[in-house]
């Protein structure tokens, strides 16, 4: 079996094959763990408001929420969103509501 002549344009051919498979398997490896801690960042403080517990729907019952405009002339500059007992937009319902009619 004759050994082989040794080619350098093949040789540095493959260290940077081999240089390139490095950095994008260390590019994968950083995304990943990125995304781990911000997966695990996120369910110590969500930011987000969470309107379902378990296999429920909480509605935000009897919540003010006001917004400050300062992007359009055309909308007043302090937005008022409230909630009724319910949990949703409107008035309070009558005391002689029967919930089972809706």
């Amino acid at each position: 079996m004759q050994h082989e002549p040794s080619i350098p344009w093949l040789r540095k051919a493959r260290q940077l094959a081999f240089r390139v498979l490095i950095r994008g398997f260390l590019v994968v490896c950083g995304l990943l763990l990125a995304t781990g801690v911000l997966e695990v960042a996120l369910r110590v403080h969500s930011p987000f408001e969470t309107r379902v517990i378990g296999d429920k729907i909480v509605l935000p019952a009897k919540r003010t929420y006001e917004y400050k405009n300062d992007l359009s002339e055309k909308l007043d500059e302090k937005i008022t969103h409230t909630k009724n007992s319910l949990g949703f937009r409107g008035d309070e319902p009558p005391d002689d509501f029967n919930p089972a009619s809706t």
